[in-house]
């Protein structure tokens, strides 16, 4: 029986109750069609004001005019007054039927009520599987999957049969929830109720693996495509790019991109753009324009995500050209780019070393409606750095500050390094003093590039001042911090506190390298310390360094002495240091203490020494 028929046959029965006339009947009959008509067009203000005039007819409302204004309420997702429907429906000692529930029940879907899509679905009794498949809907909106899943259970347990529609809104609801593993124990729950997955549910399988970065899991879920009789379609394609993307697999993503274009299938806009950031992630910046130009070859209009995961490509490649080109193509085409697309190429520019258009670019993002961040400056800040720029690397940081902007560790550590290049160790050290009034946590690279300005400046005092205040800071001195500092005791002659800050590396489970052996025995050399030197012998022996060995070998030199020759030579030849290079200093001073030795080295050294 059509709907047409039914309405006016459930209003012949009240009727019939009540005694109205045909016309009264008539005139209630279509204020139930306005309502629904209204319904249809999501107007739940006029429907309710239809509903609440309805007493003044003979016949009051019946379930038929509560279901029409509760549709109009679920369509504009107003669960507030749908529930208040329902109570009224009671009031009226009307008897909802499922129809009701399930109009009840989708009103809360799209706001995300599922605990109250659960209490209208036990309430039913006449319960079918719209209303399950509804509740089921309201989980997935709110994540809640594990309410999806029971809800499923529970329907089978009262003799209803999951449909696609099922399985697909469980699917959905592990999605949001991040519960990948839900869909593959969804299509095993399908193959084992003989229910055929459609491309919405593969699909939807998917898209929860590559939301999880489950890459592996969405290339086998689109590998199963033929065994369903399913043809995989550009959604598919791209979830599973999309997961090789997340997961910095940008071969796999490549390889995805090439099997959709040998299947046919045509990718677009979403498809390109996760290739293009899955190789903007590997640094893959070549393979990242080869998609771009492809993009533009297929007359697929490129979008500002498009431009943004090129220009950043570009950034990490330290292609500053490439980046500028595309930004100024993105704004021939009248497309507005963001901060994130500005910064990446400041940033490209700074990694290149350009601190002239770097800098430019940072000073028209206002014109451009686009406001800088620490990133901006960072950037621009990083371009003068490496180019030795430092009064205008101090003087963004300065007018960072001024644009209420605060310059974080990055910032500063960027203007100090620029300091210990210009060789400005006192701008270096003040700025690392204003970083603890700031309230901004000094790091390991601020110490050591302060140290290493100090050091260049032979200030060993305030170099071994701030290698002792890193361990109260929690931070643990690596090894160039202490070379720098033994490097500047060693340049003005403190031979025993360059000794000393080596053995403090042992006491600091620091590991001396090649430079603190070579730093620490040049500091020794000039007064001939052999047994000091001596000491270094197993770090040394370590090495191949000519440097380190030869500081040893001018020591003996200078303190005119030749006995501990043999063994040096020996430790080097057991280290398998077997041919020293040919160093001229090296070589002249193993010549001196051969002469002085009286010829008595020849035998020992002979074998060791390329001529």
């Amino acid at each position: 029986m059509s709907p047409a028929v039914q309405v006016p046959a459930l209003w012949e029965t009240d009727f019939s109750q009540t005694g109205a006339s045909r016309k009264e009947l008539s005139a209630v009959i279509e204020r139930t069609r306005d309502i629904a008509s209204l319904a249809r067009g999501s107007q739940w203000r006029d429907a309710m004001t239809l509903l609440a005039d309805m007493p003044s007819c003979v016949l009051r409302p019946n379930v038929i005019s509560y279901n029409s204004t509760l549709a109009a309420c679920a369509r504009s997702e107003q669960w507030q007054l749908a529930s208040s429907l329902l109570r009224g429906v009671r009031a009226h000692s009307i008897l909802p039927n499922v129809i009701t529930y399930n109009t009840a029940i989708r009103s809360s879907v799209g706001v995300g009520f599922w605990q109250l899509a659960l209490r209208l679905l036990v309430e039913a009794d006449t319960a079918d599987g719209i209303s399950f498949n509804t509740a089921i809907s309201s989980c997935s909106a709110s994540a809640g999957w594990q309410a999806a899943l029971n809800l499923n259970a529970e329907m089978q347990q009262r003799g209803l049969v999951p449909d696609i529609i099922s399985y697909s809104s469980v699917v959905d609801a592990g999605v949001q929830d991040g519960c990948w593993v839900l869909g593959l124990r969804m299509l095993d729950a399908m193959q084992a109720g003989a229910v055929l997955p459609n491309a919405i549910m593969l699909n939807c399988a998917l898209d929860a693996a590559a939301k999880a970065a489950q890459w592996q899991a969405a290339l086998a879920l689109l590998s199963e495509f033929p065994d369903h009789q399913v043809a995989r379609d550009v959604v598919s394609f791209s979830s599973a790019i999309s997961a090789a993307e997340k997961s910095r697999e940008w071969q796999t993503a490549l390889e995805l991109f090439s099997e959709m274009r040998r299947a046919k299938v045509a990718p677009d806009v979403i498809s390109f753009n996760c290739t293009i950031s899955s190789c903007e992630k590997s640094s893959q910046w070549q393979s990242a324009l080869a998609i771009l130009e492809e993009m533009w070859s297929r007359k697929a209009r490129p979008d500002i995500v498009s431009f943004s995961g090129m220009i950043s490509a570009s950034e990490k490649a330290s292609e500053w050209q490439s980046a500028l080109t595309l930004l100024h193509t993105l704004l021939g085409r009248n497309m507005r780019p963001d901060e994130v697309c500005w910064n990446a190429a400041i940033s490209a520019c700074g990694k290149a070393s350009r601190w002239e258009p770097a800098l430019a670019l940072l000073f028209s993002m206002s014109a451009r409606a686009l406001r800088a961040n620490e990133i901006s400056f960072n950037s621009a800040i990083t371009a003068c750095e490496k180019k030795e720029k430092w009064q205008l690397a101090a003087w963004l940081l300065v007018y960072m500050a001024r644009e209420g902007i605060r310059p974080d560790v990055i910032s500063y550590n960027s203007v100090i390094s620029a300091c210990e290049k210009g060789r400005h160790w006192k701008l270096a050290l003040q700025l690392l003093v204003l970083l603890t009034q700031v309230a901004v946590l000094a790091d390991i690279i601020s110490y050591c590039s302060t140290i290493s300005a100090c050091e260049k400046e032979s200030q060993w005092r305030t170099a071994r001042k701030l290698l002792s205040a890193m361990s109260p800071q929690r931070l643990r001195p690596p090894s160039a911090a202490f070379n720098a500092v033994i490097s500047a005791c060693g340049a003005a002659k403190k031979w025993r506190l360059a000794v000393l800050c080596y053995a403090e590396m042992h006491f600091s489970q620091v590991l001396p390298d090649e430079i603190s052996c070579s730093s620490t025995s040049r500091a020794c050399e000039p007064l001939g310390l052999w047994k000091v030197s001596g000491k270094l012998l197993d770090q040394l022996c370590q090495t191949s360094s000519a440097v380190a060995v030869g500081s040893i070998l001018r020591c003996c030199e200078v303190a005119h002495t030749w006995q501990p020759m043999p063994r040096i030579l020996d430790e080097l030849q057991f280290a398998g240091v077997a041919r020293l290079p040919p160093h001229a200093l090296e070589v002249e001073s193993l010549r001196q203490v051969e002469w002085k030795s009286g010829g008595r080295l020849s035998v020992s050294f002979g074998s060791c020494l390329v001529h």
